[in-house]
């Protein structure tokens, strides 16, 4: 059993494993908001599929916020599922624009 595995920090209903918290990290983007008659319609740029239609500009926002979060998420889950078993290097690239 290694240390990750061990140590764990519950923090109010979650269980966030040593390993989850040295994986996050902060991006930014994008995000457009649309007025069209009594909605707010949302999106990000740079992520195809994060979209939202809310009443105010307010929810719009919150709503935009957890969809990139599950967007980013669900792909994560998704590309480790695929990798597993490989023989992968992982490294962080960062990109200025």
């Amino acid at each position: 059993m290694n240390f990750c595995t061990r140590w764990r920090i519950e923090f109010a209903a979650f269980d966030i494993s040593l390993h989850s918290i040295a994986n996050y990290m902060e991006n930014s983007f994008t995000a457009v908001f649309e007025k069209l008659n009594d909605w707010y319609i949302g999106y990000v740029q740079e992520l195809p599929g994060a979209n939202v239609q809310e009443r105010t500009l307010q929810e719009a926002r919150e709503s935009l916020r957890e969809a990139i979060e599950l967007i980013l998420i669900s792909n994560r889950e998704l590309a480790e599922q695929q990798l597993s078993g490989k023989d992968v290097v992982r490294e962080q690239i960062t990109v200025e624009i």
